[in-house]
Formats: C-alpha cells, structure tokens, sequence
C-alpha cells in the first residue's frame, strides 16, 4: 500500500483566517473523511471517520485501523527502492517526456 501525507498550512497575516479554518475543520469532519474512504479508498487520520465506515468496508479496502499495523504495512516506512530513478521518470513526466 502506498501512503501519503498532507496537510493545511496558514500564511501568516492571512486577511481570511475565518476562511482558512472553515475550509479545515470542512476536511476533518467525519461526513468529509467517510466520503473519501468510501468513494476513493483513501484512509483517513479521524478515527470517527473510520468507524463510520464499517469494518467491512475497511476490510474490502484494505484499510487498517490500527495506525501501528499501517505504518508497519506501507511504503511511507520504507525506503523506496530505486528512488533515484523513480525521482528521474517523475521528473520526465512533469517535463512532459
């Protein structure tokens, strides 16, 4: 399983702040993370979240619950093999080779 992490930053000043956390507390809602993991699979840091979605369904998925069992199961632990020229076809990519 392949896993990503991501987050929200505020600029410092930001003339909107109200905003900036409307539009986070928007993403850590229970109702925002069950719709991802049951519509596009990913796993989601709100437990809430993924106890609303059931154990089958995580099971289907092959989301694990408990975080100790993902991080051991995941490439986010590991080094990635052939990094070098994954980092090189990546960049090919973006250069649109």
């Amino acid at each position: 399983m392949l896993i990503w992490v991501c987050g929200f930053v505020m600029i410092k000043d930001t003339p909107h702040a109200d905003l900036a956390y409307d539009f986070i507390n928007a993403h850590l809602d229970d109702a925002s993370g069950e719709y991802l993991i049951e519509n596009d699979g990913y796993g989601a840091s709100n437990a809430d979240a993924m106890k609303a979605v059931g154990e089958a369904k995580l099971k289907e998925l092959q989301l694990p619950t408990d975080p100790n069992t993902m991080l051991k199961s995941t490439v986010f632990t590991r080094p990635i093999r052939n990094n070098d020229k994954m980092t090189k076809m990546f960049e090919d990519v973006k250069a649109g080779g």
